[in-house]
């Protein structure tokens, strides 16, 4: 995720990939639908929360200090063992909390935005940050801005892909980012796939671009190098 700006990249979203017997991925998608439906979405969170934050000590002890984040499911907001999980993973590796963020879909946290605010609370008392990702779906969701304990809003990519091209979303875009300044949030555009987009983006005042122009998925190890 690249700072505008100073076209620095400030933080990495870490991304589920499993793969079949033939080494090809399965379906993001399918597999989170897959594990919501079965009731084990709760358990894949917790092995991603350990997963992410073991690699983040790791990055941490070769003295890299990259910011990462980790998306959660909305059913694991439901989960009383979430927060304890979190404390006690980043508690044994001693991991920097400042350097972690949490992500929620807008449609998960608006599901139940009393939980959701007690959750999001609670993961920022331990010094983490938070993130509401696939913003602006429903511009209803304005007020909830000021409700919820946001760092980031993450512009949803159907507002991104043609907004170099659609006066409506560029309309739109600043809008969004009129309103999170006014909150003292920070705006991340997903799906950035052009470099007229990312000048567009500068123009508007968006603070954090992601996307396939900036870069595509890699694994951990080609990243940053083996441990």
């Amino acid at each position: 995720i690249m700072h505008l700006q100073s076209g620095d990249i400030t933080h990495y979203e870490a991304l589920l990939r499993i793969f079949d017997e033939e080494n090809k991925p399965y379906s993001s998608e399918k597999l989170i639908l897959a594990a919501e439906r079965s009731g084990m979405i709760q358990e894949l969170d917790e092995r991603i929360i350990e997963k992410v934050i073991s690699h983040k000590a790791a990055l941490e002890i070769r003295g890299i200090n990259a910011k990462l984040s980790i998306n959660l499911s909305g059913l694991s907001f439901r989960n009383e063992r979430l927060l304890p999980h979190i404390e006690r993973s980043m508690k044994q590796l001693d991991v920097d909390p400042e350097t972690l963020i949490f992500e929620i879909t807008e449609t998960a946290a608006l599901a139940d935005v009393g939980a959701t605010s007690e959750i999001m609370h609670g993961i920022k008392k331990m010094g983490c940050q938070f993130a509401l990702d696939d913003f602006g779906v429903g511009f209803s969701s304005l007020y909830y801005l000021k409700q919820l304990p946001i760092d980031y809003i993450k512009i949803d990519g159907s507002f991104i892909r043609h907004l170099h091209e659609d006066p409506d979303d560029q309309i739109l875009v600043r809008a969004l980012v009129e309103v999170s300044r006014a909150f003292g949030q920070f705006t991340v555009a997903e799906s950035v796939e052009h470099e007229e987009t990312m000048h567009l983006l500068r123009e508007l005042g968006v603070d954090f671009a992601q996307g396939y122009f900036i870069d595509h998925p890699q694994p951990v190890d080609v990243v940053w190098g083996k441990t």
